[in-house]
């Protein structure tokens, strides 16, 4: 558990710096970081298991296809900061299309599949991508939503050899030099993630190569021997994260391309002994049930479900440790533009609550109506800073405007409390809430 020291003079909190500091602090982009770790691991150790076509990716494979991708964009007139954006589900090909792209600098995008054809439209303009490389599934609507971008170069996936996509991963390529650097690492773009837009137009954050480097590392705790199954969409920083943090960590994970299907997953969860599991709320409890009522010892492998979005209840989590004993239930919270998980449940002796310790290398403060400090235990705004990250929101001034303010510290929207040992409390979105004689009322109950 990482520690967090308050600094009465400035009310604010910083956390330790962790274990991965050392990593952290390398000039290495994420790309060259990876594939400098993935020769530590034997060529044959599987990485991926795709669950519909029972395929696998070793290490060999995964780094020669990464190489092999960078070379051929780099062949396409791809260059550092451009992006490419990947418009598929989850399958086999997209880790190495997302290293390659790491590996020359340029910015990756795993786009939003169910968007409308206005934000599809609306995102693309505002992504303005080089390249896109997409599942052949959603060719009408990618080139119904290109019309107005002008894009250079569409490269489509496919599981012929003859696809342009082959053509992409495929070379006889076995190593790359990364081409110079034209800016520090925490602030050279490496990906851009969009916000769920439920409050308006989706935002597309810019996370840097430190920043999403941090992310995966920090992410949770993985080691060699796990077997992963993330059950999120691909758009979401959380899978994005999995998929580095398994390969970094030389794991293995479980991947499928079927929307969510909680008995399905439970087959899978059986068949591939995953010990590790992460997944909304509202899906553990369906798979929960499923193992209760239908099939019996179908989650008996799990040790460690991550769960986000919302804190397990009393109930589930009651269901859970009486069904599987040895499993550890871990609740987290964080944002996009963090890349990922800022704090989590898993040392608390309160299991209920939203929140969490504070993970390693942050400052954090918590301000009032006007961004003045509040001292320890007091509710407010969570601010968060971290010296090499969140890079603001492409092509939206308004909104970069509003989420940074003196200092460079990052307004969450979110209502907190940081209690006198750094863990911190979350209440809801503070706009949520409302005044009422001087005090702060939130759904009728004053807080």
């Amino acid at each position: 558990m990482a520690t967090s020291k308050f600094h009465p003079e400035t009310k604010t909190w910083s956390v330790e710096k962790g274990p991965h500091d050392k990593i952290l602090s390398d000039v290495l982009d994420l790309g060259a970081t990876i594939l400098k770790q993935l020769d530590k691991y034997l060529p044959s150790k599987i990485l991926e298991i795709h669950c519909e076509t029972e395929t696998s990716l070793t290490v060999a494979q995964i780094k020669q296809r990464s190489i092999s991708c960078a070379h051929n964009l780099l062949k396409n007139g791809i260059k550092q900061g451009d992006v490419v954006v990947i418009f598929s589900q989850v399958n086999k090909d997209v880790a190495p299309v997302i290293l390659g792209s790491l590996l020359i600098g340029a910015v990756f995008n795993t786009f939003e599949t169910t968007f409308s054809n206005d934000d599809a439209k609306f995102s693309l303009k505002t992504l303005r991508p080089k390249a896109i490389v997409y599942d052949p599934k959603f060719e009408d609507q990618i080139l119904k939503c290109c019309n107005v971008n002008n894009l250079k170069i569409f490269l489509p996936f496919g599981d012929g050899v003859n696809s342009v996509f082959e053509k992409l991963l495929n070379g006889q390529e076995m190593s790359f030099t990364p081409p110079k650097l034209t800016q520090p690492i925490n602030k050279l773009p490496a990906c851009m993630v969009f916000t769920s837009g439920s409050t308006g137009r989706p935002k597309a954050v810019i996370i840097s190569h430190s920043l999403l480097k941090r992310g995966m590392l920090t992410f949770c705790t993985v080691y060699q021997n796990d077997i992963v199954f993330a059950a999120s969409p691909l758009r979401w920083i959380s899978h994005i994260l999995f998929l580095l943090q398994i390969i970094y960590y030389g794991a293995t994970r479980i991947i499928t391309c079927t929307p969510t299907d909680a008995e399905l997953f439970c087959t899978f969860i059986k068949k591939h002994r995953v010990n590790k599991f992460f997944g909304v709320v509202g899906l553990v409890s369906q798979m929960i049930s499923i193992a209760k009522e239908k099939s019996p010892g179908c989650l008996d492998s799990l040790t460690y479900i991550i769960s986000g979005g919302e804190v397990v209840s009393q109930k589930l989590r009651l269901e859970i440790t009486t069904l599987l004993r040895n499993v550890k239930l871990v609740s987290v919270y964080g944002m996009s533009e963090l890349a990922g998980v800022v704090a989590g449940n898993e040392f608390c002796e309160d299991k209920l609550i939203n929140g969490g310790y504070l993970k390693y290398g942050l400052q954090f403060k918590v301000v009032d109506q006007d961004y003045n400090p509040l001292d320890k235990g007091e509710k407010g705004v969570l601010c968060i800073k971290y010296d090499g990250g969140f890079l603001g929101y492409q092509n939206n001034d308004k909104a970069n405007q509003e989420a940074f303010f003196e200092g460079g510290w990052y307004y969450t929207g979110d209502f907190v409390k940081i209690s006198s040992n750094g863990m911190i409390e979350v209440y809801g979105r503070f706009k949520d809430n409302i005044w009422c004689d001087g005090k702060l009322v939130r759904d009728s109950k004053i807080l």
